[in-house]
């Protein structure tokens, strides 16, 4: 089952949650946002696939204060960088690495900072 099959049960299943991260949404541009969580006061940020499949998603309450944070090097990873404004920052993120990725070098102990 992907997302589009099921928008009327996620959108009953997750009406009182503040944050929803999913992931396989299999989701292009042919569905709008609304059509996912009905109405319910949710700020959407996606990560749709040009291809069938994969995609990522993270649906946030409208009363938190949120910005999309670009990454300008994972452009081969399905990668979604929220930063969360509230009394101590948190940087949320909702990834997938594809198959491909494991032909990719990764360094170990990349250098990575907390949100500010």
């Amino acid at each position: 089952m992907n997302i589009k099959s099921a928008t009327e049960e996620l959108s009953a299943d997750t009406h009182d949650y503040d944050i929803i991260c999913l992931t396989e949404t299999h989701l292009d541009h042919t569905i709008f946002d609304h059509q996912i969580f009905h109405y319910q006061n949710k700020i959407i940020f996606r990560k749709d696939q040009d291809v069938h499949g994969g995609g990522g998603l993270l649906a946030i309450n409208d009363v938190i204060s949120v910005e999309q944070v670009s990454c300008n090097n994972a452009s081969n990873i399905e990668i979604l960088l929220i930063r969360i404004y509230q009394t101590n920052t948190s940087l949320f993120h909702n990834s997938f690495l594809p198959r491909t990725i494991r032909d990719m070098k990764i360094t170990p102990n990349a250098a990575h900072r907390q949100a500010s």
